[in-house]
């Protein structure tokens, strides 16, 4: 008899043992592991579940503690049976059993399969989040359609008592009610109770086939995350994601599905773009090229808009699609969006016990952009969401030839593509926080994004001179998967050898974005004014986001917060000064801005700055006093005294200037572990002194090279982005007729 450790997530676990260890005396399963949900460690399979052989239940472990646990127990075969995992991890797992001495095995759909004696329609994905539900949704509407009765079984969630959730039917919303669902069962269940079709769940589900036989036509296998029907389906059903090429084909079990499937569903092509929905077809062609592809649009209709429009929204998101499952957003945040949400709440700072914890181990994911999106796992209060679905998926067909780029846009919008990236100030707290967020997880992990820009070119206006804005943009782009063309001043020369407007036109019909660093903000608003492409602002005279957005960056790795963070900025009140001052507003820094009488900030960016920092709990404070600003800073930061366009008054403010030298004496003023920034070129022996730029305190390379991962985030936004309109002329009864 073989000793078996079952690595689970409380479903597809629970569901191997049942149908192939519960009776088999050639092995003992000795405990389960838990991952992905909370609070299932700890507790054990019940013995009423586990059969004659299993008088005390099976015991469930965290499944951190694998090694272990295969020492203490002897364990001889350790079985993975959970879903929606890299095929990486999935042999890392492999390798720490089987540096453990244990076997590592996968059970196929032929061991785990039970056979109906009605038929079955299972309806799969390669992912969590592909937008599986909307789609057996469709499936049980067109079963009716046609004169057939479709009884629905769903995936497991059993997040309760497991011996009283053994076999769960649902055919009333008051059933949600008597069986305590958590939000995340009501918004899979509630759904297809209301359009008539009764639901079971469960544990058991060889009992709850058996019930369910009784009142079916046919079985509808509504599956869960990216596993594998419980069900030998006569129709698979699997929808794929363009959103995550690729992902369809390093996710297990969703390759098995691809490979297994009838008909595979690319979902989502009216917000993808066509390179990667291109990509998702190739898969399909190369892998299973059997099967019947269908190609369908997802839209989010919702009951009465007016509720929406312009409120501050809180968002509560499907868990899994954003946490295991990688998406930043989800369908709440897409029908906010929709209904011109004046700004999505941020509710991490009211987040407690598993929410938090959630948060804390997925945050490189929780762009805020997609709103509150907690992991709804836990069970709420009866009557919470009963008979309250705000929102439903609906999905049509696009007619052939649908653009796919717009421009017309709200700018309270969370979706930034199409849009300019000219100043911090045009743009919310929110959506600055997100691009933060999102320029961290491309830092962190660069390698996700390297298609994400495949074939898209960048042209680079340069009409100042640069080290880091010239080899950032072009890097990043780059790494983005597209390219960049570099346009010296002697090629363009704005507004004398050919007009802003001409060139806009010219280069929107070339390239799918332009940056651009020049003299004049005015030449900046009017290439984004003529250009239907994104344009974003290298750096003017009046701003320069995307330091400001490196800037912010690095205070926030160093510092690990934001909110209350004290920024001093010592020295002339210019560009970089001002968009410091902007993106302190939005984040909720205290900014202080010292400089000399006559070289203080302009009174409309100070002024912005001020309004909007009461806003978010920040402020904004300029004075003519250096130790001031410093004083217990957590942040000392400065700039050239002479910007480029002003060398002509370099000695003159080089005597002005002197008392606001950043040296070691006023850097002393601020706290015991205050950080140094420059944005570079630094004059060293004028703002600062060498002991300050050189010390162990100042990160000024790690903020230049925070201008890649911030450009990269910028760029990915603008021209990548996530949400596109549909023709108006689309209507349901296009809907796809499986």
């Amino acid at each position: 008899m073989k000793t078996v450790l079952i690595l689970g997530a409380a479903g597809r676990d629970f569901h191997n043992f049942n149908v192939f260890f519960r009776q088999n005396l050639d092995y003992q399963v000795v405990a389960f592991t838990a991952t992905q949900i909370p609070d299932i460690a700890g507790r054990r399979y019940p013995a009423v579940l586990a059969g004659r052989l299993y008088p005390e239940g099976i015991p469930i472990f965290e499944e951190k503690d694998l090694e272990s646990l295969i020492e203490d127990y002897s364990v001889d075969v350790v079985v993975f049976s959970y879903s929606d995992i890299s095929h990486q991890n999935l042999m890392h797992l492999a390798s720490r059993a089987g540096a453990a001495g244990a076997d590592f095995w996968l059970l196929g759909p032929e061991h785990s399969q039970i056979a109906s004696r009605v038929p079955v329609i299972s309806v799969c994905a390669v992912r969590t989040g592909c937008g599986k539900s909307p789609v057996s949704r469709l499936v049980a509407a067109e079963l009716r359609k046609h004169g057939r009765k479709p009884v629905v079984i769903r995936h497991p969630m059993p997040y309760g008592d497991l011996a009283v959730q053994a076999v769960q039917r649902f055919a009333t919303l008051e059933d949600l009610d008597l069986q305590q669902c958590t939000i995340e069962e009501r918004e899979e269940y509630e759904p297809h109770i209301c359009e008539g079709t009764v639901v079971y769940a469960g544990v058991d589900y060889e009992k709850i086939l058996h019930q369910a036989e009784k009142e079916a036509d046919v079985i509808l296998w509504d599956g869960g995350n990216n596993d594998t029907p419980f069900y030998k389906s006569d129709l698979e059903i699997v929808v794929v994601d363009p959103h995550r090429p690729g992902h369809e084909l390093s996710y297990y079990p969703g390759e098995v599905n691809l490979r297994r499937a009838d008909v595979l569903v690319i979902n989502k092509v009216d917000t993808a773009q066509q390179h990667d929905i291109e990509t998702v077809r190739q898969n399909i062609r190369l892998n299973n090229p059997r099967a019947s592809v269908c190609e369908m649009a997802c839209r989010v209709a919702v009951k009465d808009p007016e509720l929406v429009r312009g409120k501050r929204v809180l968002v509560v998101e499907d868990g899994p699609t954003l946490t295991h499952g990688e998406m930043p957003y989800g369908a709440g945040v897409v029908a906010a969006r929709q209904c011109g949400a004046a700004e999505l709440v941020d509710p991490r700072p009211y987040a407690v016990g598993s929410i938090r914890g959630t948060y804390e181990r997925y945050h490189r994911r929780h762009a805020h952009r997609s709103g509150a999106h907690h992991q709804s796992r836990a069970p709420q209060p009866a009557g919470h969401v009963r008979g309250r679905r705000t929102h439903q998926t609906q999905f049509v067909r696009l007619p052939g030839q649908f653009c796919a780029r717009t421009r017309a846009r709200s700018r309270r919008s969370l979706s930034m593509k199409g849009k300019d990236f000219l100043s911090i100030n045009d743009f919310s707290p929110s959506e600055i926080l997100y691009l933060l967020i999102l320029a961290r997880q491309v830092k962190t992990h660069p390698t996700t994004y390297r298609d994400s820009l495949k074939r898209e070119t960048l042209a680079m206006i340069f009409e100042k001179p640069s080290l880091r804005t010239r080899v950032t943009f072009d890097v990043g782009i780059q790494q983005l998967g597209g390219f960049s063309i570099y346009l010296s001043p002697a090629e363009i020369n704005l507004g004398k050898r050919e007009s802003v407007y001409d060139v806009a036109k010219n280069l929107e019909r070339m390239v799918q974005g332009i940056m651009i660093r020049t003299f004049a903000h005015e030449i900046v608003e009017q290439v984004a004014q003529y250009a239907s492409i994104p344009v974003i602002n290298g750096l003017t005279d009046y701003s320069h986001p995307c330091q400001a957005m490196a800037d912010y960056l690095t205070m926030w790795e160093a510092k690990g917060s934001l909110e209350k963070l004290k920024v001093a900025f010592v020295g002339d009140g210019n560009n970089v000064a001002h968009s410091l001052m902007f993106a302190g507003a939005q984040l909720g820094a205290h900014v202080w801005v010292a400089t000399p009488p006559g070289y203080e900030p302009k009174a409309d960016a100070l002024q912005w700055a001020c309004r909007r920092a009461r806003e978010t709990g920040g402020s904004c404070t300029v004075t003519n006093d250096a130790v001031e600003a410093v004083a217990e800073a957590d942040v000392v930061y400065t700039d050239v005294w002479a910007s480029m366009g002003c060398e002509s008054e370099a000695e003159k403010r080089s005597k002005i200037f002197r008392p606001f030298q950043v040296n070691a004496e006023l850097f002393s003023k601020a706290k015991p572990d205050a950080i140094f920034l420059h944005c570079l070129p630094a004059h060293r022996g004028d703002e600062v002194t060498n002991d300050v730029i050189d010390s162990p305190r100042s990160l000024v390379f790690q903020q230049a090279e925070n201008r890649l991962h911030a450009q990269k985030a910028i760029l990915l936004e603008l021209m990548k982005g996530e949400f596109v309109r549909l023709p108006s002329l689309v209507e349901l009864q296009e809907t796809l007729h499986v």
